[in-house]
């Protein structure tokens, strides 16, 4: 993991409107309404849904139209994940590196929709990273719990619960999928230290053959990976016929190994053709590497 040399940042630098200002949202407890979340300590406008897009997690939310899913399947950020043709996954059976450090995320949102399922891995001590969307959907989500090489039931690791995040405005504002990346923060690296081993990552050319591994939903707790090629690429993102499913989102791009992984991007959307993930680049790099230093 490349690490820089520079100072510690200060958590609440202003870039003024830039959509690359980081934001910070603490939640703790309320003697008052335990388990609420607090307000941000940035007051973040609220964010409009995407035209033709069900909020989620509304109660009173009308099944959507045939028209609202094909706008959904074709751009909006939580649109379905697609397996094609013939599925291609298969389970993850031991948990050795670098599968015991991508982390299932049973996700506590405001909506009650829960429990929402994401992937995450960790990069440092106290930071995992994950696809935005895992730790903000028009609000904070209240708490992640990380559990790290899930097994089905089994935690063999144990587990954390994070309550601090971090995303960018380009993601929480704009919503806008080529800053469709966040991370929580633990509090303490105590989880960290009963794996000792995490995923570096890298801005990189397009690699001719990825794997992304991660928690699928619909295989429920149990970590499944697929490989293939990196179709096309775009300045921010990278294309794959690779198998992924609801769930799935935050999971590392990263080409197949046992031993020094990097992870060159993040898996954020399904689609038809192909799928897709945030290509990780030289702006996303830096912010990232700011997170570590927490």
């Amino acid at each position: 993991m490349k690490k820089t040399g520079t100072p510690r940042p200060q958590r609440f630098q202003s870039t003024g409107n830039s959509p690359m200002q980081e934001h910070e949202n603490t939640f703790r407890k309320s003697s008052r309404k335990a388990g609420l979340a607090a307000s941000s300590r940035i007051p973040l406008p609220a964010p409009k849904a995407a035209p033709g897009m069900p909020r989620f997690g509304t109660r009173a939310q009308e099944a959507p139209t045939v028209e609202q899913l094909k706008k959904i399947q074709a751009g909006a950020p939580f649109k379905t994940f697609y397996v094609h043709d013939e599925d291609d996954r298969a389970p993850v059976l031991e948990i050795v590196y670098p599968y015991n450090v991508i982390c299932l995320l049973q996700i506590k949102s405001h909506y009650g929709r829960d429990p929402l399922q994401g992937t995450g891995f960790f990069i440092s001590p106290k930071c995992i990273l994950t696809a935005g969307h895992c730790v903000f959907d028009h609000d904070w989500m209240q708490w992640i719990k990380v559990i790290p090489g899930a097994l089905g039931a089994e935690a063999p690791f144990g587990h954390a619960v994070g309550k601090t995040f971090r995303s960018v405005e380009g993601w929480t504002v704009s919503k806008d999928a080529d800053y469709d990346y966040g991370a929580s923060i633990l509090d303490d690296d105590s989880l960290y230290q009963k794996i000792n081993a995490h995923i570096g990552f890298k801005a990189t050319a397009m690699p001719a053959k990825v794997e992304i591994a991660g928690y699928p939903k619909d295989k429920g707790q149990t970590p499944h990976t697929a490989q293939g090629p990196v179709s096309s690429q775009t300045g921010t993102r990278y294309f794959y016929p690779i198998d992924t499913e609801a769930g799935n989102s935050g999971s590392p791009i990263f080409p197949p190994g046992k031993q020094g992984v990097q992870a060159v991007g993040i898996h954020t959307n399904g689609s038809f053709p192909e799928n897709y993930g945030l290509r990780f680049r030289p702006d996303l790099i830096d912010r990232i590497n700011e997170w570590t230093l927490l």
